[in-house]
């Protein structure tokens, strides 16, 4: 999933609206945004996924951004600043990063960061209940500026360079590996200690599991009448790899098909109660049965009696 806006196309009176429908759209926060200088702010910005991570880049000049709102509690943004300056402020504390430096971002309150010269930099967005299992540390540096020269900082600075340059060529696998990556670089720069190989994005069992679990079947609920609705599909959307859907449910005694099964029938038993005129077909159609007899088997199986049943 990628998603770009840019300024260059907006006529100047509006650039500000824009800007703030845009960062709207990528941090899902009320967030306002004025200008540094009588010229009108310059901005480029994009999103991709990164397994259970979300990387943002920002880039361009003079503007302030200022969330207004409660934020996002259960996501922590990473801010790493690639090029220029930036200057943040939360409540009275108050944090300046430089190229290379990077600064993890409080969730939630107001929230003001001054962009007034050219500048790059990338926010990686993190669940917060996966950044609590890899590195449980992490509000113990939260709003303190984290420096460059910090072994830490430096690779994952690298580390998001490459991503970001070579985003089109990767793969699901890949982009689970580098979340891994991203994930053991941060608490190395945070703790100080060597990456730890077991920070993986989501155990079977953990909490940040169960969130990337309930975004797989968000999906599957939005998509449930496409017949061509599969694991493949589902983890390609979700920029996942097909292992790691599977292994979310492992722990469940189900698997990802099975469930979509599961809730396609129960859909299907809801319609046919009330289905008028339509045929047993026509609904085993919609909800994205493909066979009228698999469907058949498939319901009395699951309820013990035949679609054509009246309703108990």
């Amino acid at each position: 999933m990628r998603e770009q806006f840019s300024t260059r196309s907006v006529p100047e009176p509006d650039r500000l609206d824009f800007l703030r429908a845009a960062l709207w759209k990528l941090l899902g926060a009320d967030i306002g945004v004025r200008a540094t200088a009588r010229d009108a702010p310059q901005a480029q910005l994009r999103r991709m996924a990164c397994g259970p991570l979300q990387i943002i880049e920002m880039a361009g000049a003079g503007y302030v951004s200022e969330r207004r709102g409660p934020g996002r509690a259960d996501w922590v943004s990473v801010m790493l600043q690639l090029e220029g300056a930036a200057r943040a402020r939360h409540g009275r504390d108050e944090t300046g990063l430089l190229a290379g430096d990077l600064c993890i971002m409080p969730p939630t309150g107001a929230l003001v960061v001054e962009r007034p010269q050219h500048f790059r930099q990338v926010l990686v967005d993190v669940p917060r209940a996966l950044l609590d299992e890899a590195c449980p540390e992490w509000q113990t540096r939260l709003f303190g500026r984290i420096e460059a020269q910090r072994d830490g900082a430096r690779c994952l600075g690298e580390l998001v360079r490459l991503l970001l340059n070579h985003d089109a060529a990767l793969g699901n696998a890949s982009r689970d590996e580098f979340s891994r990556a991203v994930l053991a670089l941060l608490a190395q720069t945070v703790t100080g200690a060597a990456p730890q190989p077991t920070a993986a994005p989501a155990p079977p069992g953990g909490r940040a599991a169960e969130i990337q679990r309930q975004r797989v079947q968000r999906h599957v609920l939005e998509h449930l009448r496409d017949p061509q609705l599969s694991v493949a599909g589902v983890a390609e959307a979700l920029q996942l790899s097909p292992r790691y859907v599977h292994k979310l449910f492992e722990g469940q005694g189900t698997s990802l098909m099975r469930w979509v099964l599961e809730q396609r029938l129960h859909a299907c038993r809801q319609d046919l109660a009330r289905r008028g005129a339509r045929t047993v077909a026509d609904i085993a159609f919609d909800w994205g049965f493909s066979h009228p007899s698999h469907f058949s088997r498939a319901y009395r199986r699951r309820f013990g009696a035949a679609p054509s049943a009246p309703a108990a």
